[in-house]
């Protein structure tokens, strides 16, 4: 059942699934038999697509991204347990990012507005990493 926040259906134009689908293609994820994500060879998940991949979980019931060695390894359910935890603390280490960096732009547009000054390249920066620019 459709449980995605309003701000993840907003960012992925939800509750359609084609453009986070086709955003983790574009990004050459692998969509296992179970559902599950399993990122490219050598490629650091960003805060964006762990976005993705929070949406197709929250609003699709996909499954969640593996560590790419746990998910080659044909593991047992121990195995698939931790990775699934370790997403968890990704996603809520990536939360907390996002967050901070929010605040972080809300305090540089204030300071400012506040003092008549251009928009700078750091604000714009910040904007492009929260996915606002």
């Amino acid at each position: 059942m459709p449980q995605a926040s309003e701000e993840l259906r907003a960012k992925w134009y939800g509750p359609d699934d084609r453009y986070a689908l086709g955003y983790l293609d574009g990004r050459e994820y692998t969509l296992t038999k179970d559902w599950n994500w399993i990122a490219p060879p050598g490629v650091t998940p960003t805060v964006r697509d762990l976005s993705a991949i929070a949406f197709m979980t929250n609003e699709w019931d996909y499954g969640v991204l593996l560590k790419r060695e746990l998910a080659e390894c044909k593991g047992d359910r121990d195995s698939f347990q931790w990775a699934a935890i370790r997403v968890k603390e990704e996603e809520a280490r990536a939360e907390r990012y996002r967050k901070a960096l929010h605040a972080l732009v809300e305090d540089m547009e204030l300071v400012l507005s506040h003092d008549g000054l251009p928009e700078s390249d750091a604000l714009r920066a910040a904007r492009d990493a929260l996915g606002e620019g």
